[in-house]
């Protein structure tokens, strides 16, 4: 649980001044960052693996919960939804408000937010769900069976117990993402119309 909403959390704030910047900044830099994006949301984990491993293990993060967090953190998936979510506020919202005000985190604050409220759920909502469900990552990055995720947990009692046993252990994840769903469907549908 905490791997999966301190993931989404965090990425999901990460995203929305990324994907401000994305949609706002007309400059090959920003041209650059969003083909990274696009090409880092093709490649599976398997790819990023090792490059993972060895910036974790130069950092002194492995076997940490940074080592499932950092990389969480900047997922491309959030930033490229909210990138979409900042192309459909009309610049003459930044215009009007910027000529009343002369701060961009008060235009972000006032205007940007309360308009991509439904489109920072969704992102959080997919990456919480994205990382629910860790296995690959956690088995990978963490040795203390301690820090280990629920859904590795789980997983490695398969073997051990009945097969009821462990369905019945699951439930709590199945229950977790379909509470998520309900606290956060009507604001998603609302926000999230693109076109």
């Amino acid at each position: 649980m905490i791997y999966a909403f301190g993931t989404a959390f965090f990425a999901t704030l990460i995203a929305i001044p990324t994907g401000y910047a994305l949609a706002r900044w007309k400059s090959i830099w920003m041209k650059i960052l969003f083909w990274c994006c696009v090409v880092l949301l093709f490649l599976p984990f398997q790819v990023t693996m090792l490059p993972q491993y060895i910036l974790l293990d130069f950092a002194g993060l492995l076997d940490t919960r940074w080592a499932i967090l950092l990389p969480g953190m900047v997922s491309p998936l959030p930033i490229l939804i909210l990138w979409m979510g900042n192309r459909r506020v009309p610049w003459e919202y930044e215009d009007a408000f910027l000529l009343e005000s002369s701060s961009l985190f008060s235009y972000f604050r006032f205007v940007l937010l309360p308009d991509l409220g439904g489109v920072a759920a969704a992102a959080f909502a997919i990456t919480f769900l994205l990382n629910w469900n860790l296995v690959d990552a956690a088995l990978i990055f963490l040795k203390d069976r301690a820090l280990w995720p629920l859904s590795l947990v789980l997983l490695e009692q398969e073997g051990r117990t009945r097969q009821y046993y462990v369905m019945l252990d699951m439930l709590p994840v199945l229950v977790g993402m379909v509470v998520l769903y309900v606290l956060m469907k009507k604001k998603i549908r609302s926000k999230c119309v693109f076109g």
